[in-house]
């Protein structure tokens, strides 16, 4: 399952634009960060979720819910950001933050019908060195009863 996803995604990046890089490396460069592995901080219902076809982050509604992953880059560069997430049940159109270490960017969560098909989400792009950074995903403004379902967030650099 990861490696289609992994697959697809690296496609649409082709497809969507490169990477300006000092050092471009030869290769590109992807950083699949699975909800699985990240540290959750909650004050509500918040949970992984590894049932019904769902594999992520659900139960997510609360503003001060965290979703947080330390992880190293290798290669100095703009990386593009995706999130791989779901949302059902009219519950679309809440306000997500994505933070790498100060940098903050948004996105509203789409609908995608249901809350086991899932869809990436370009983000924006920030510029990393080399060493070890933090990303942080916190939802900014519900617009329902849940902010949807998120599976992993992907940072992808190409080269150029």
């Amino acid at each position: 399952m990861k490696k289609g996803l992994i697959f697809t995604l690296l496609v649409f990046i082709i497809i969507m634009g490169s990477c300006v890089s000092t050092g471009t490396p030869k290769e590109p460069v992807l950083i699949l960060l699975d909800g699985k592995v990240a540290e959750l901080s909650t004050d509500d219902s918040m949970f992984y979720e590894d049932y019904e076809g769902r594999y992520c982050v659900g139960h997510w509604k609360s503003l001060n819910d965290q979703i947080i992953w330390d992880f190293d880059v290798t290669q100095k560069g703009d990386y593009k950001v995706y999130a791989r997430v779901a949302c059902g049940d009219g519950q679309n159109g809440s306000i997500i933050g994505v933070k790498v270490d100060d940098q903050e960017l948004t996105f509203e969560m789409p609908d995608t019908g249901v809350w086991e098909t899932y869809t990436d989400v370009e983000v924006g792009s920030v510029p990393l060195t080399p060493g070890t950074h933090t990303l942080m995903v916190q939802g900014r403004e519900l617009a329902v009863t849940y902010f949807g379902n998120l599976q992993s967030v992907s940072l992808v650099c190409l080269p150029k």
